[in-house]
């Protein structure tokens, strides 16, 4: 779980420096897990809609997704829809102002 392994490094980089800490969770979302079959099969599928359309796997979450706990249980498959903005100074991730 990543949690933990956050727990490890932070008592490592501790005792590095002859200190200690003290990890307080606050909150703890699994993690999001796609199915793999599902994502191939979506992608396929976007790609038949229309020989423009490019599907790009660069899509990253966060480790704080809500959709994480229906992953656990349903197989899933989570991926955004957009546009390709050529200028990077242009592009924003979700939940941003810009």
């Amino acid at each position: 779980m990543l949690i933990n392994r956050i727990n490890e490094v932070v008592q490592s980089v501790s005792a590095t420096y002859r200190t200690t800490t003290e990890l307080e969770v606050l909150s703890n979302v699994p993690g999001l897990v796609c199915d793999e079959v599902l994502m191939t099969d979506f992608a396929d599928y976007v790609s038949e809609l229309d020989d423009q359309l490019k599907v790009v796997n660069r899509f990253h979450t966060m480790g704080s997704e809500d959709f994480a706990f229906i992953s656990q249980k349903v197989p899933s498959a989570f991926f955004g829809l957009g546009v390709e903005v050529s200028d990077t100074t242009k592009r924003f991730g979700l939940h941003n102002p810009g």
